[in-house]
């Protein structure tokens, strides 16, 4: 328990001298370390880590976080990009001025991005036949959005669009995963 303990030392000689030493010895709380994070990131995101563990006998004076990939932060507050999914778990210790240490862990889960990919009916089109057909091939995606570059938009699989106007269009297809990770 923390406090102030007098501690008394009495030593006797095989002659039998002695002698006496009077100490307060005091014993501090330990640190309690807290931190929060995303629990749920995408590969490629920054991930922020919040320190806000406490000490109510003296100051925390390190921080050392392990990001549970080998890497290893000594910042208060870091950021951390992760360059592979998979589920981490993350440890920060604390230490006070007094020398006290104390740690807790979380898991932080980084999701793949999904892969998008399409592919069209063709690449060029004529006034008499400006329909193109697109087929969506994209992998680990549970939502799609076309942008076709001339206003309009879409979230059908393979949808069918005439393209009325002469010139270049850049489609761009976005792919959404479950955990909301883009490509």
């Amino acid at each position: 328990n923390p406090g102030t303990y007098a501690v008394n030392l009495l030593v006797t000689t095989d002659l039998g001298c002695t002698s006496s030493l009077d100490k307060n010895i005091v014993i501090v709380d330990l640190p309690i370390a807290k931190f929060i994070a995303n629990p749920t990131a995408c590969l490629g995101d920054n991930i922020h880590f919040t320190d806000l563990s406490i000490s109510k006998d003296t100051d925390i004076a390190s921080w050392e976080w392990s990001s549970g990939d080998g890497n290893i932060m000594t910042l208060q507050n870091p950021s951390h990009e992760y360059k592979y999914a998979k589920t981490f778990d993350v440890t920060l210790a604390v230490k006070t001025l007094a020398a006290c240490e104390n740690d807790t862990t979380i898991r932080v889960n980084v999701h793949p991005l999904p892969i998008a990919n399409f592919q069209a009916s063709t690449l060029i089109t004529s006034e008499i036949d400006a329909e193109i057909e697109f087929f969506n091939i994209s992998e680990g995606a549970s939502e799609i959005l076309w942008d076709f570059d001339n206003g309009v938009t879409s979230i059908v699989n393979n949808p069918i669009l005439e393209f009325s106007n002469i010139g270049n269009y850049d489609v761009l297809l976005t792919a959404i995963s479950e955990f909301g990770c883009e490509d």
